[in-house]
């Protein structure tokens, strides 16, 4: 493991270690760590759909990416960690192109991921529910102004995420109420136009931000 890999984990395991339900800050982190999926999911999800092009060709997906990294290092330094991977990835992002920026990012993903699950399934879960909700909700909100049959493919991913998501909530006990991804997954089957699935994974997103906000620490 890289040395900064090193201190990074070394920060999230002494971060998780003085939390406590007594203290707000642990009523935040479960909140804090969905959020931190949500944020890079969006960002890795928006150098994915523009990998074709170059990043002068798409300045507003380059500032999309740029805001959802810049929100990420804030809230990994809220939770302790100092982040520093992301902060030298976001010192690059105007010398890297689209393909480049999401391979990092998936890096980021996978180290995050894996750091909470050598810590706790709970953390690790959430962290990646985050990530696939995301994924999804960045998808649709793309192809918002498509018919499903313009955009097969993109109807397939968004699928793919919100399984995903689904069978997450089912194998973990996160303390969310699930009823209505099961209701996104009968939408999906029965022909609800992508901006429907938009609504109710923006809808899902904040119910489950607020739901979090309301649990015990860790």
């Amino acid at each position: 493991m890289k040395l900064k890999s090193f201190v990074e984990a070394l920060f999230l395991v002494l971060t998780l270690a003085v939390f406590h339900p007594g203290k707000s800050l642990a009523d935040e982190m479960k909140r804090d760590v969905f959020i931190l999926g949500i944020q890079l999911g969006g960002a890795e999800c928006t150098a994915s759909l523009n990998e074709a092009f170059s990043t002068a060709e798409r300045p507003g997906s380059l500032d999309l990416i740029k805001r959802n990294l810049s929100w990420s290092i804030d809230t990994s330094r809220r939770m302790g960690n100092p982040a520093n991977s992301l902060v030298q990835l976001q010192s690059q992002l105007d010398q890297l192109t689209f393909p480049e920026i999401r391979q990092s990012l998936l890096g980021s993903i996978e180290f995050e991921q894996n750091t909470w699950a050598s810590l706790s399934t709970q953390i690790s879960s959430l962290f990646i529910l985050g990530v696939h909700l995301e994924g999804a909700e960045c998808v649709a909100s793309y192809v918002q102004s498509f018919s499903r049959e313009e955009k097969p493919g993109s109807l397939d991913l968004i699928r793919r995420n919100v399984t995903w998501v689904q069978q997450e909530t089912r194998s973990v006990n996160l303390g969310l109420t699930t009823k209505d991804i099961d209701e996104l997954v009968m939408m999906i089957d029965q022909g609800s136009s992508f901006q429907d699935i938009l609504r109710k994974l923006e809808m899902i997103r904040l119910a489950w931000q607020k739901q979090l906000e309301s649990q015990a620490g860790f």
